[in-house]
């Protein structure tokens, strides 16, 4: 199964990025649905089964008191030149510091270190043709979508589909 551990958004943080979304350009990219805009903290790709407990265990292992995160600014992967993803970022040191905390407990059970830094962000888009979004880019680059509070993770399975990812919630954990 195809795995990744996310955090969520609030219900108003997704209202604000869905209508920032309604502002990017209608050619050229797929917009993420706002039921499937998630913080990714860390990709696991496809685990055998055999593995789920202990991937579910080590990320018990995780818990951290809830925290808040900022939701500010937008940007692109790789660059404003070769546009593949349209993101919100972000803030929050409490969420750095899950996330690395996550990284060391499922490198503990065997999956790979992240070699790249955490860099936290929603996902609005993603670039199917060359696109231009300087304009969007311009316009929310300062922009501030709210903040909300984190009291859990999960894990998700994501099960691709011709009408795009479709995820379920496979484990929880709770921060306290």
């Amino acid at each position: 199964m195809r795995l990744f551990v996310a955090v969520e958004l609030s219900p108003e943080i997704l209202e604000m990025l869905s209508r920032a979304q309604a502002l990017l350009p209608k050619e050229g990219l797929l917009l993420v649905k706002p039921e499937n805009q998630h913080l990714t903290l860390k990709f696991l790709g496809d685990v055998d089964e055999s593995k789920l407990d202990a991937v579910k265990a080590a990320l018990d292992s995780c818990v951290r008191p809830p925290f808040a995160i900022s939701v500010k600014s937008v940007g692109v992967f790789p660059s404003e030149k070769f546009v593949r993803v349209v993101w919100a970022g972000v803030e929050s040191k409490e969420l750095v510091e899950l996330t690395g905390a996550i990284d060391s407990a499922l490198s503990r059970a065997g999956f790979p270190k992240e070699a790249r830094p955490f860099a936290g962000h929603a996902t609005l888009a993603r670039a199917k043709d060359k696109v231009d979004v300087s304009s969007f880019l311009v316009r929310f680059r300062e922009s501030d979508f709210g903040s909300c509070p984190v009291e859990k993770f999960v894990l998700k399975k994501s099960t691709l589909t011709p009408q795009g990812p479709v995820y379920e919630d496979v484990h929880s954990v709770g921060l306290k």
